[in-house]
Order: structure tokens, then C-alpha cells, then sequence
């Protein structure tokens, strides 16, 4: 500590880095071991027990620690090479530094994938492999490198896939895992699409609120029986609640959800959905959405709403109104959108009109 004239303090540049680098090691230790006890049903304190007792549950090989220090200091400062790889398979292969090593190098280093995956098959500790790359996972997520972390937990799907899944949930839960775009083949779009619709409702739950996402993908997935599970537990109404300040995300609730008769006729949900919307309407979320997201399809966007909302049980048609005079403004207002508001504010004759009957038909 160096003190300065104003009676302060601060720490050293040197000091500074150590701090950092041993705070960033307490948050990935304890990220971690929240994650393994999950996985594995365990009480866990210390990530180098778990670690230290797997790996020495399968070899007791004494290594040369001096080489192997040398190839990590190499990896560190200048990354890997071909004749460092062959060793490190070769002769250090079961070591957890030599495991960690070769996970960096597939998903860092694309030109010595191949050799660091034959590596790893020489490491013949599977679970010790696994639990290693979600080490390196969270480490990588930490650090803010999403893309290749979304790339190494989906690696954790391909090797275990039920561990791997809750491993992804646990990181989501702990808000490790924190998706800015919800990609067709990112490991959390997987979740959704493919893993028991229970898993996949709760993946959805934990999705940052301000996250732009298609919730068709579950939403297309449920059936009635599944909505009125959800609906008895609770866990719809925190759904739509998470979507309630996300006007993409709502509007497009409104084409596959709200229109659904186990929703409307549902008093509480459809109490809610109506004051959401009006929330929306009176706080200027909704019109200031309608400018901020200017790349979104906002006309089609809006007659999802309409054919949603404008059911009677929703008793919405004046909102709608005050929703078609933001839309005018903004210059959204589409042919489409003046169909669907004729067809909720007069259906009787909307029907005559457009129907396969004629006013002589008998």
C-alpha cells in the first residue's frame, strides 16, 4: 500500500493484478462447485478437492512437474505448439493441467484440434474430463467470451447430455450463462427446442427480461394440458410477467399465446395480460418500442395484438384504438392491421363481408 498526500491510499499496480486474479479464481471456484453439487447431488467445498480426488482415484502417476510447469508457462504466453501437444498427450495425458490444456486448445486453436482431441481420449478419465470443461466453461464466460463459451457448453451437451443440461441450467440460474441473442444453434435455443418440456419452460424462466427471443419455440411445443400445468404452478404467470416490459417479446406472445382460449378464459391470466398491455400503453413503453426497434416488422407485429386482444373476454377495443393512433404516428399502420381491427370491433359484419355466403344465399 502506498500512501498518498491526502491521507488515502491505493494498492499497487503489482498488487493490484494479484487482487484481481485471485478474485476472479474465488468466482470461478465457487461458480463451479455450485455447479457440480448440482450435477452431481454432492456437498462440495473446494474445487481442487474434487479435482485432486478424481484424478488421483485413476492415476498415481508421478509426473515430471518442472516439464510440465515449462509447457504451461509456453501455453500461457504464446499458446500451443505441435511438439508440445505430443508430449502433453504422451506423457502427461491423465494430469488435470494437461486436460484443461487441451480443451483450451480445441475450441482456441483450430489448427491443433485433432491432436489435443486424441489427446484427451488418452486421458481416460471421462468424468474428470467433463468436469474440467465446465471449468474452462465457466472460466471462459466469466471473461465475457460468449461465443466460445456457448461452443463449449453445447460440447457439454455432446458429452453427457443430461449432466450437460444441468450444468447449463445451473449457469443460467446463476446468471454465469447470460444470453444476449438466443441463436438458432446455441446451446440454450437446443434446451428449448429439444430437452423435456419441463426443462425447456424452466430454461425460458431464467432468460434475461430484456433478452429479444421468437418464444414460439416453446410456446409452438405446449399443449393445452402442458399450459394448464403451468398455469396451476405458477410458472406461466412468471413467464408472461418476464415478457410484460419486452414489447418484441410480448407482441409476439400475443400471436401464439394470448389468442389461445385455455389463456382467455382464464379470469386471472387475462386480467393480467389486459393490464400488462395497458402498463405498456400508459407508462410510453409501447410507443417508445415502436421507434427504438425500428427494424422490427412492427404491422405484423400489431395485428397480432389486435386478433389477440380484441376478443371480448379481453375487453380491450378502446386500447386498440389508442394503439392504432401510435401506429398512425410512426407511419406502421398497415392494410392488414385495418382488416383485423374491422374483424374484433364488428365481427357480425365482417363475417357477412368476407364470407362464402351472400345475402341471398336462404
Amino acid at each position: 500500500m502506498v500512501s498518498t498526500k491526502d491521507g488515502h491510499g491505493h494498492i499497487h499496480v503489482q498488487c493490484h493484478d494479484n487482487f484481481k486474479r485471485d478474485s476472479a479464481k474465488r468466482k470461478i471456484d465457487l461458480a463451479f462447485i455450485n455447479c457440480y453439487n448440482d450435477i452431481y447431488n454432492e456437498n462440495e467445498d473446494s474445487t481442487q478437492t474434487v479435482v485432486q480426488g478424481k484424478w488421483r482415484s485413476k492415476d498415481n502417476t508421478e509426473y515430471d512437474s518442472k516439464k510440465l510447469k515449462a509447457h504451461r508457462s509456453v501455453f500461457d504466453e504464446k499458446g500451443p505448439n505441435g511438439k508440445m501437444i505430443n508430449d502433453l498427450s504422451r506423457n502427461f495425458a491423465r494430469h488435470p493441467n494437461t486436460i484443461r490444456m487441451l480443451w483450451k486448445t480445441i475450441f482456441r486453436y483450430p489448427n491443433f484440434k485433432q491432436k489435443a482431441l486424441t489427446g484427451l481420449q488418452n486421458a481416460e478419465n471421462t468424468e474428470m474430463t467433463f468436469d474440467l470443461l465446465l471449468l474452462e466453461t465457466i472460466d471462459c464466460l466469466l471473461e465475457n467470451e460468449s461465443l466460445i463459451g456457448d461452443k463449449m457448453s453445447m460440447m457439454l451437451l455432446n458429452l453427457d447430455n443430461e449432466k450437460g443440461t444441468k450444468a447449463v441450467m445451473n449457469l443460467l440460474k446463476q446468471r454465469i450463462l447470460v444470453p444476449s441473442r438466443l441463436f438458432d444453434n446455441s446451446v440454450v435455443t437446443r434446451i428449448i427446442k429439444h430437452s423435456e418440456i419441463d426443462v425447456a419452460f424452466n430454461a425460458c424462466l431464467m432468460l434475461p427480461k430484456g433478452l429479444i427471443w421468437n418464444p414460439d419455440i416453446i410456446l409452438d411445443r405446449m399443449s393445452t394440458e402442458d399450459i394448464e400445468r403451468f398455469i396451476k404452478n405458477k410458472q406461466l404467470a412468471t413467464l408472461i410477467e418476464n415478457a410484460s416490459s419486452n414489447l418484441p417479446v410480448w407482441t409476439a406472445f400475443a400471436k401464439t399465446l394470448f389468442a389461445r382460449p385455455v389463456i382467455f378464459r382464464n379470469a386471472d391470466l387475462r386480467k393480467m395480460i389486459r393490464d400488462k398491455t395497458i402498463e405498456l400503453i400508459e407508462k410510453g413503453d409501447f410507443e417508445l418500442s415502436l421507434i427504438r426497434y425500428d427494424d422490427i416488422q412492427w404491422g405484423e407485429r400489431i395485428t397480432w395484438v389486435i386478433k389477440a386482444l380484441g376478443i371480448r373476454q379481453y375487453d380491450f377495443l378502446d386500447y386498440l384504438q389508442e394503439i392504432k393512433q401510435m401506429c398512425l404516428g410512426q407511419s406502421i399502420w398497415s392494410q392488414d392491421c385495418s382488416h383485423a381491427m374491422f374483424m374484433v370491433s364488428d365481427p357480425d359484419v365482417y363475417e357477412a363481408l368476407v364470407g362464402e355466403e351472400t345475402f341471398f344465399d336462404e
